[in-house]
């Protein structure tokens, strides 16, 4: 139980990074539209959640933002995540 709090925590924290580093570093390009990275399925939950804070980012920033989903991100990220905590020294 508390391996899934402990994971369920340092995947937040990636999501939040990445976010805030796609979002960070396009915001400084006001002539392109801003593109959202999401690692879940089209349709999904998570899909759906993060085009509602899409949604009110593009208010905020008063720029286009464009969401893209990438299964394949989440694999390496997943597949990266169980390295590290796996990893022997």
């Amino acid at each position: 139980m508390l391996i899934d709090k402990k994971i369920t925590k340092i995947i937040l924290i990636l999501i939040g990074s990445i976010i805030s580093v796609c979002v960070n570093s396009q915001v400084n390009s006001p002539q392109k539209p801003i593109k959202f990275v999401v690692i879940t399925a089209a349709g999904g939950g998570g899909d759906q959640s993060a085009r509602i804070v899409a949604d009110q980012l593009a208010i905020k920033l008063n720029r286009t933002i464009i969401v893209e989903n990438n299964q394949e991100l989440a694999e390496i990220l997943l597949l990266s995540l169980w390295r590290s905590l796996h990893q022997t020294d």
